[in-house]
């Protein structure tokens, strides 16, 4: 385990007891170690400094920096405090205050505010570093945003010219259709003409044939005229000069 609140998990479980009941042993309030825990948030230093009053034969720079060994090397303190009134639990624990153990908790006072030094420096650097990552993170979501705004911008420039577009295609359908229109009036009136034509042509036909009919009736009675007039003995150009010397407005 590499953190500090994981290590104050390791402690409670070496004294056997819940967080609940090392928060009361330190004087916090009920969920302060805990919530840190579960959230995985820091906490006070000043609940650090408590662990370690109330713990001594915790190693404070085991606590603070995880380094060394939990608990302190046992050292020919203890049998000092005995004999100057100090008491020695069942853990190891000093629990009475004699001289020696006054002695013994200044001095871990001392390593301890010298470990909370460090470890404030440390969290200074580490909230330096932070805030020179947020403020490139809020530089890139600036960035981020003015790109944004820069395609919105264009993409309500291409629904103008879309909508430009639409009236224009509408434009060339009206027109289309108009010229449809027009082409199969067009047409329609060409069918017409054809059949008119047509009809032109079929009658100009028919006027043909009764002129023909007519002509071969002109040669037919004319024939039947020489005819009868060989048959009488008179040339028919001689009956025709006599006509036109005696009555040239007349019929002979």
């Amino acid at each position: 385990m590499n953190t500090l609140l994981d290590r104050i998990k390791l402690i409670a479980n070496a004294e056997g007891i819940k967080i609940t009941a090392l928060e009361l042993r330190i004087g916090a309030s009920k969920g302060v170690l805990s919530r840190a825990i579960s959230n995985g948030t820091d906490i006070q230093s000043k609940w650090i400094q408590l662990i370690v009053e109330n713990y001594p034969n915790i190693s404070p720079e085991w606590l603070l920096t995880g380094r060394g060994e939990m608990l302190k090397p046992k050292t020919g303190g203890e049998n000092a405090s005995a004999s100057t009134g100090g008491n020695i639990g069942g853990n190891g624990n000093i629990i009475n205050t004699g001289d020696n153990a006054i002695i013994h908790q200044d001095d871990d006072r001392a390593k301890f505010e010298a470990l909370a030094r460090e470890r404030k420096g440390m969290i200074e650097d580490e909230g330096a570093t932070m805030k020179s990552r947020i403020e490139a993170y809020e530089k890139y979501i600036n960035k981020c945003y003015a790109l944004l705004k820069w395609y919105i911008d264009l993409i309500d420039r291409k629904d103008v010219e879309i909508d430009g577009l639409r009236k224009d295609v509408r434009s060339w359908q009206e027109q289309y259709v108009s010229a449809k229109t027009n082409a199969e009036t067009a047409v329609d009136g060409a069918i017409k003409k054809d059949t008119i034509a047509a009809d032109l042509i079929r009658q100009h036909g028919e006027l043909q044939k009764q002129v023909r009919e007519l002509h071969d009736e002109i040669n037919r009675l004319n024939r039947k005229i020489i005819e009868m007039l060989e048959g009488k003995g008179v040339s028919p150009v001689q009956k025709i000069k006599g006509c036109l010397a005696t009555s040239p407005n007349q019929l002979c």
